[in-house]
């Protein structure tokens, strides 16, 4: 009789142990399949924080002679990792004139005071892409008629809304921004769109020239052509995304291996605070996951050594009569290992429904436990300052693939072949003379 057809005949005869080692392999394969489903979904979900959320650096190079001259900044764009997403800035200071020499009227209302020579001048602040800016995005500022600047736009402002309505300005009109300071250029721009201000500024903090209605916004070149006489275009600041914020570090690296620019007079910020509130709480659960799944591993082959180390003991006379038919002690090995490797693969299949039902609900669960675990971290790092930044990884979607099914099945067949020969070592270490004197 060969050995598949023992290991049938035995799990098919022995109905109860079979059920019972079913239901031990499902519950086993079970939170095994379900922990490996998580975690694929928290790669999953890693993966895709760090190619949603906008991580990058941003390089300040006022205090250097030259600036971010185009070909440093086409220098820090063809590096390997930095996202086409970018926006360069400058602030400096303008006065407003007529196309026909005429100072044009600012706000003075609120201010602090009014600088000498600065009683029609504004603060001014170049874009690549305005829509980018902080005023924007932070600040409260509305654009509510025209358009926003972008990267192929000249000599074009955005004014207030007051400041339009002050000078009876709109869009498609022209105005001359006058240099102040060493400079005495002059730049005509056109009025591409209009703002205005949905959050107030605190009246007498601030001087004339920042006031909200007398900030204006204009394109890099407008900056360059005001400031600069060499026909090149200037930048005081420029924020850069990065495709994967896991690889920040070593973009910024080889960003500032780029020569032509003096790194040491630059400040470099990195931006990424969103992505490494996402990124704890990702650890955390990764964490807890690892941890789960070798202790289920480890108890699972621990347990499942046990009883059948109990069983194999209880079948010490089949052992003995098969050695005596002839049979090989590998043999009578391979028969144990059939048997329970025949019931395991069906409880494999099972375990995919079974696991299917409760990951969700587990993922859930160990996501809610590692952001409370992160939650505390982060109290405690921020207890005595005004505000904390929330924003975080608040779900999870888990499934289990049968790339995960693939993956218990050769788990799984691991754990029971190991428990078989913990189980069978004791016996199979015995001489033939010894397990029969057993039998005895």
């Amino acid at each position: 009789m060969n050995l598949w057809k023992r290991a049938y005949l035995h799990i098919t005869r022995k109905k109860g142990k079979s059920i019972l080692m079913f239901c031990i392999l499902l519950i086993m394969s079970t939170l095994i399949l379900t922990c490996f489903a998580i975690q694929s979904a928290t790669d999953t979900a890693a993966f895709n924080i760090r190619t949603s959320l906008k991580s990058g650096f941003t390089i300040n190079a006022k205090s250097v002679d030259t600036q971010l001259e185009g070909h440093i900044v086409s220098g820090i764009m063809d590096t390997n990792g930095i996202a086409a997403d970018f926006n360069l800035r400058s602030y400096f200071y303008a006065e407003y004139y007529s196309l026909n020499g005429q100072l044009l009227d600012i706000t003075t209302d609120g201010a602090i005071e009014i600088p000498e020579g600065y009683e029609h001048a504004g603060k001014m602040v170049s874009n690549t892409y305005s829509n980018m800016d902080t005023y924007f995005l932070e600040a409260g500022f509305e654009l509510i008629e025209g358009q926003h600047i972008t990267a192929n736009d000249r000599n074009v402002i955005i004014i207030s809304e007051t400041f339009a309505s002050q000078n009876g300005l709109s869009i498609g009109d022209t105005l001359v921004l006058g240099g102040i300071g060493e400079t005495d250029g002059h730049v005509k721009v056109e009025v591409v769109g209009i703002f205005k201000a949905t959050l107030p500024l605190d009246a007498g903090v601030a001087p004339s020239y920042d006031l909200y209605e007398n900030i204006s916004f204009s394109d890099n070149e407008t900056y360059s052509q005001l400031y600069y006489h060499d026909g090149d275009t200037h930048y005081q600041y420029g924020d850069f995304y990065v495709d994967d914020p896991a690889e920040l570090d070593t973009i910024l690296s080889d960003v500032m291996s780029i020569s032509g620019i003096e790194w040491e007079k630059c400040i470099i910020t990195v931006n990424d605070v969103d992505y490494q509130n996402a990124k704890a709480i990702l650890e955390t659960l990764q964490n807890l996951v690892t941890l789960i799944i070798f202790v289920v591993i480890g108890v699972s082959t621990l347990l499942l050594a046990l009883i059948l180390t109990l069983w194999v003991k209880n079948r010490i006379y089949e052992t003995g009569i098969l050695l005596a038919m002839g049979f090989c002690k590998r043999n009578i090995l391979i028969q144990h290992l059939m048997e329970i490797l025949m019931v395991a693969f069906v409880t494999f299949v099972f375990s995919f429904l079974t696991s299917s039902l409760i990951a969700q609900n587990i993922g859930e669960h160990l996501l809610n436990q590692a952001a409370t675990e992160n939650q505390v971290v982060e109290t405690n790092l921020a207890e005595g300052t005004a505000e904390k930044n929330t924003e975080t990884l608040t779900s999870i979607e888990v499934t289990v693939s049968f790339s995960n099914l693939l993956l218990i099945y050769i788990i799984g067949t691991g754990i029971v072949m190991l428990s078989i020969l913990l189980s069978s070592y004791p016996i199979m270490r015995m001489k033939p003379k010894e397990i029969l004197t057993k039998m005895s």
